[in-house]
């Protein structure tokens, strides 16, 4: 991340873990304490909105934040999964942790940086879509070998493949490689259970397991990881060959499960809603009643959170906030939601890997739908439109 970009991470990373503050000033003294709030004013805002991406022109901010955050000058310029890793840490010591710690012993740890060879590579395979760079990688095996000298090339290729979507590259040549205390890491733990429910054979248990095993540090990420786990589940039982009741049946528990994590805390994130409307839909079509549960209201309520997260500095999270919105009204029966998509998608260009989990979401469950019998004809008719959308912003991306 950018400097900037490491910034606003942090002050996403307190909200996650419950540090709150009135207003901008507050924040900016529990960060950067012995400096003048008005001589930094502007300055602030440039940087929330991440006008300006460095800020080697004010080392002595940067010595400010990384000593009130505990972690070392040379985070700055790490790796994505090495900078959060340590944001996180620093959070939770800095501003939530009470009790007394431990003497810190990081500082006397060797660091693997990577190499000039390993550098040239990810340079070369940055603007590579996933095929032609995995061809590139795989004439350089000497950089996969699971050693200590290879574990920061390892975490800087994790975070490239990833973003381009490639789950099965990165299930046999990455994660095996990394050593023990990188695959513990809560953020790889959830990009492997991300990668292995995204597999072209998934493997929904395996992925459902490790995020099961990932300790939350606050109420949103409880949410979020038992999402994950729920509707990877629902995948492993919509192809298991089950009969109709008991689909149905498992499908009803499962609704009564996002339901729990919807209403958690009063949360109300859209998240678990928009997969809660997706199962509800089909199960009141094959009971050809209303459940208790209302779409409408569920909608209604989610719609806080994606309002927040559509005004948020994070380009993913301000698509999946528009993309849930247009699925909920999709699923709630509204026309013209094909032109509306297209708009979206034109206005904000995505990329095709948060195109292709969109796309992913519909096609199993147009193919629940089907495989059910669930009586849906028109609105299985709108999704396939979008589908079909989706697919052509797919191929002329590429």
């Amino acid at each position: 991340m950018t400097d900037t970009g490491l910034i606003n991470y942090i002050r996403e990373e307190m909200e996650q873990q419950g540090v709150t503050w009135k207003k901008e000033q507050e924040l900016f003294s529990m960060l950067i304490p012995n400096e003048e709030w008005k001589q930094y004013k502007t300055s602030w805002s440039n940087w929330k909105n991440m006008r300006v991406h460095d800020l080697t022109k004010s080392p002595h901010i940067r010595l400010a934040i990384q000593k009130t955050l505990f972690f070392d000058s040379n985070i700055w310029g790490a790796s994505t999964l090495l900078q959060k890793e340590a944001v996180q840490k620093g959070v939770y010591k800095a501003f939530v942790k009470t009790e007394q710690s431990l003497p810190d012993w990081t500082s006397i740890i060797p660091k693997f940086q990577l190499n000039i060879e390993q550098k040239i590579l990810l340079e070369c395979i940055s603007p590579l879509g996933a095929k032609e760079a995995k061809k590139q990688l795989l004439e350089n095996v000497q950089f996969f070998e699971r050693i200590f000298s290879n574990q920061a090339f390892l975490l800087e290729l994790l975070n490239s493949m990833y973003a381009k979507g490639d789950y099965d590259f990165l299930v046999e040549y990455v994660f095996p490689n990394l050593l023990s205390h990188q695959r513990s890491n809560v953020n790889v733990k959830t990009m492997e259970a991300h990668a292995l429910g995204s597999l072209k054979k998934p493997r929904y248990m395996e992925s459902v397991k490790l995020l099961e095993s990932i300790e939350p540090s606050s109420d949103k990420k409880i949410i979020d990881l038992k999402t994950s786990m729920l509707s990877n589940l629902r995948r492993y039982y919509a192809k298991e060959p089950l009969s109709l009741k008991e689909l149905t049946d498992g499908m009803s528990v499962i609704l009564n499960m996002y339901h729990e994590l919807f209403v958690y805390e009063e949360a109300y994130h859209y998240y678990p809603a928009i997969n809660l409307v997706y199962v509800l839909q089909v199960l009141n079509a094959l009971s050809h009643e209303q459940h208790e549960v209302s779409a409408k209201e569920v909608y209604q309520k989610a719609k806080g959170s994606m309002e927040q997260e559509k005004n948020s500095n994070n380009v993913s999270a301000v698509y999946y906030a528009s993309v849930t919105e247009l699925e909920f009204l999709l699923l709630l029966g509204e026309k013209n939601i094909t032109r509306k998509m297209g708009f979206m998608l034109e206005t904000q260009r995505p990329s095709v890997v948060l195109v292709d989990r969109t796309k992913r979401q519909m096609v199993e469950f147009v193919a629940m739908v089907e495989r059910v019998g669930a009586d849906l004809p028109e609105l299985v008719g709108e999704f396939k439109k979008v589908i079909e959308l989706l697919e052509d912003y797919g191929k002329n991306r590429k």
